[in-house]
This record gives structure tokens, C-alpha cells and sequence, in this order.
């Protein structure tokens, strides 16, 4: 009788599979409903560089990076990168990201690596407010000049980012 049951169930699952072929993803669409987690700051050490970096580790498809130069090294300048939809800006354009400390504006103008170098003294100036204001926000909406922008969330920010900026940064 149990298994009379279970046979019956079993076939009123496959007919509805075999009326509707989508029905199974259906189901799961609506069923289970898949949450992203938020962004996450992580500190990492490559090649003796320290690098920050704001990702999603579950779909990594936004991204700021930090990544510290090394004191003396000038093949290892102080870099910002940039991710949005899984592709970094266009070269030789700005990227401009509003911290939602008080809120403030950062631009930053981006090489023909689609990145920011940090190695002039205006520029040290500029990352060094900007990484203040960073370790203060809860959140930053980052804009590229093709108009592409994300919002990224940052709950714990204050705890992987040290209150100084990278050394060599005053």
C-alpha cells in the first residue's frame, strides 16, 4: 500500500515534468529565492603587497581594490581597481565614487590600465582623504564614465581597514 502511494506520487511529479518541461526550474525559482550576501572588505598579503580588496566573494562581479605599494619599489606602485558587471572602466577615463560618509565625492582618473596609480603628491592627498572617508561609510556608489554603476555595501570596513593609508602615503 506505502509504495502503491509513493509510485502514484512519484508519477503525478513525472507527468507535470513531462507537460511542462520548465516546470521543475519553476518550481525552484519560486520556491527557493536566492539571496547574494553583501560585500565584504578582506585584507590579503601578495608579494609582500597589501591589498584590500571590497568584493563579493559569492559573485564577484563588483569590485574596488586597494592595493598598497612597496617603499622603494617602483614597479609596485599604490593602485586603486575598479569592477563593475565583471569589467573594469574604459582606460584613460574618471571613475567617481560617493561615500556615503557625509556623503563625499572622489574622482579618480583612470590610466590606460583601467586603474589609478597613486604616486604623485596631489594624488597621495587625494587617496589618503578618500581612505578616511571610506573607513567611515556604510555603503559607496561607484560611477564609470560609460555610466555603468554599482552600489557596493561595506559593513566591515572599520575592522580590515587600518586607520593609516598605505605606507609611503602621507
Amino acid at each position: 500500500m506505502m509504495k502503491t502511494i509513493f509510485s502514484r506520487q512519484l508519477a503525478n511529479i513525472a507527468s507535470c515534468a513531462l507537460l511542462f518541461p520548465l516546470f521543475p526550474f519553476l518550481l525552484l525559482a519560486f520556491s527557493v529565492q536566492a539571496r547574494t550576501p553583501p560585500e565584504r572588505w578582506v585584507h590579503e598579503v601578495y608579494e609582500g603587497r597589501d591589498l584590500y580588496v571590497l568584493d563579493n566573494l559569492a559573485a564577484p562581479v563588483n569590485a574596488l581594490v586597494l592595493a598598497c605599494g612597496l617603499e622603494g619599489d617602483e614597479d609596485a606602485p599604490t593602485r586603486i581597481g575598479y569592477l563593475i558587471g565583471g569589467k573594469r572602466p574604459p582606460p584613460n577615463t574618471q571613475v567617481t565614487i560617493v561615500t556615503s560618509a557625509l556623503p563625499t565625492t572622489h574622482t579618480f582618473a583612470v590610466d590606460e590600465e583601467s586603474g589609478t596609480e597613486v604616486a604623485c603628491r596631489a594624488c597621495a592627498e587625494n587617496f589618503t582623504f578618500f581612505w578616511n572617508y571610506l573607513r567611515r561609510s556604510k555603503s559607496v556608489i561607484m560611477t564609470f564614465a560609460d555610466g555603468r554603476t554599482a552600489i557596493l555595501q561595506m559593513p566591515n570596513v572599520a575592522k580590515v581597514l587600518p586607520p593609516a593609508p598605505c605606507p609611503g602615503i602621507d
